[in-house]
């Protein structure tokens, strides 16, 4: 699949325009066709088993350096699982940076992936800070609950020894003092 889509690609990129017209300019028609099959890889890509996922990478990385395959590969590398999305977004920048004529009409493309993989990889980041605030959460919570469990046994021992201690005798108390009567005189 990933030959026909860079066979098909390239040869779109060098096809003559289509219909005859002597104005209309094959590097548009072309670079339209390349921007139209890397969408296509793109929802390919997405679909594929991780095993697949990873063939694809390796077929990628040993083929041609053009502004497509670059791309491609870009495309491959940021599909999860065992994404490398620094490296995906160093492609699409040496694309976006080229003056060739194919990469100038995948330009558009490689800015709006880049932007997208910008943002995947913030989330990325940000799911596992909070991957990690979640686990020490937990290991807090664990801790406190074997904290309260210690607490527990220790007021269960203090109930269990005020129980078996002998009941004090009452202690016998002097009754108050009855209230002095004071006579008023007059």
């Amino acid at each position: 699949m990933l030959a026909a889509v860079l066979l098909g690609a390239c040869a779109n990129l060098a096809a003559p325009g289509a219909g005859g017209d002597e104005r209309a300019d094959p590097s548009k028609d072309g670079g339209r066709l390349a921007v139209e099959s890397a969408i296509e890889y793109y929802h390919f890509v997405r679909q594929l088993e991780p095993a697949e996922l990873e063939r694809e990478r390796e077929v990628l990385a040993v083929g041609v350096g053009d502004p497509l395959n670059q791309l491609l590969q870009a495309i491959a590398l940021a599909c999860p699982p065992g994404n490398n999305i620094p490296r995906a977004l160093a492609l699409l920048a040496v694309v976006d940076a080229s003056t060739r004529p194919a990469a100038v009409a995948l330009r558009p493309l490689a800015r709006l992936l880049a932007d997208q993989f910008a943002e995947q990889q913030r989330l990325e980041t940000a799911a596992q800070s909070l991957t990690r605030q979640l686990e020490r959460t937990g290991q807090h919570l664990k801790e406190s609950r074997r904290h309260a469990r210690q607490l527990e046994e220790k007021i269960e021992a203090l109930t269990e020894i005020e129980r078996t201690l002998p009941e004090r005798p009452a202690a016998h108390a002097a009754p108050p003092p009855p209230p002095t009567e004071r006579r008023i005189t007059r």
